[in-house]
């Protein structure tokens, strides 16, 4: 858990492309309404967490044109707060749990996911729009629970919380959210099917676990797109040997065209690193 609270480059990265892909934030709806003050900032991390004092408030911009007060707190803590909402989109480092009982320890899966979501309950507003759609278990034993608001269609939408949590001692950190209204229509004109075809040039033969999905993202300019995510395990020969990668592309939903450089990923396609075993 230690790797998981803290590294900020780790949650930057999950923000832009990781486990709950591009995130979006600022609604249209709050683009007129007036940025809130350092000093609002302020209070709504404390508001939000055990904190005294903080050390720098900065204003900087996440993936998609998210605007954020970046605020460091005096005991190291990082908490970005939207300067449209004041909400809490993200912390970098633990959060204030519960105090658990020691002998309940470890913690079973199920009863970690309960932690977690007792926790989340309390400081995400809307969370009863949404529902359990990912729990990762991560290469030092630690999960990440996700929950997102999902269309009857099953696209997942721009409402969404997630949380780091080790079983082992029922700590949790990386704490990252969204709260968005959708603007845009969320039913397909291109099927799954032909999502997957635009992609066959690219594939070779040994292109397998691909993962599809239906989601209204952001793009790099801070555009709801409605899109066709797929991320799939491809391999090439080379004189040293076969090489591993994994590839993720977005087609837009509306059109077919594959417009993956409109988002913040990584391009060209990054090797393969089992880094964690992603679990429904």
């Amino acid at each position: 858990m230690k790797n998981l609270s803290r590294s900020k480059a780790f949650v930057v990265i999950a923000v832009a492309i990781g486990i709950i892909v591009t995130l979006g934030f600022t609604a249209y709806s709050l683009n007129s309404q007036p940025d809130i003050s350092p000093d609002q900032a302020v209070n709504s991390v404390k508001a939000f967490a055990k904190v005294d004092k903080v050390r720098t408030v900065s204003r900087i911009d996440l993936p998609t044109n998210r605007p954020v007060y970046d605020i460091t707190a005096d005991d190291g803590r990082t908490f970005w707060v939207e300067v449209k909402s004041g909400k809490i989109a993200g912390v970098v480092g633990p959060v204030d749990a519960n105090p658990i009982d020691p002998t309940q320890l470890p913690l079973t899966k199920d009863k970690a996911i309960k932690r977690a979501e007792e926790f989340v309950r309390a400081k995400y507003e809307n969370f009863d729009e949404l529902k359990l759609t990912e729990v990762r278990e991560m290469v030092d034993g630690s999960y990440m629970v996700e929950w997102e608001k999902v269309a009857p269609n099953g696209a997942k939408l721009l409402k969404s919380v997630s949380i780091g949590i080790d079983p082992r001692s029922g700590a949790m950190g990386q704490y990252l959210a969204r709260d968005e209204d959708v603007l845009i229509a969320t039913e397909p004109k291109i099927s799954e099917a032909d999502a997957l075809n635009v992609l066959k040039p690219r594939m070779t033969s040994r292109a397998k676990d691909i993962k599809t999905e239906l989601n209204v993202l952001r793009d790099k300019n801070g555009q709801q797109r409605l899109i066709w995510y797929v991320i799939y395990t491809d391999s090439y020969d080379t004189a040293e040997g076969e090489i591993k990668y994994r590839d993720q592309v977005f087609i837009d939903a509306y059109n077919g065209n594959d417009i993956s450089d409109d988002f913040v990923i990584s391009r060209p396609p990054t090797p393969v690193s089992e880094t964690s075993k992603a679990k429904k």
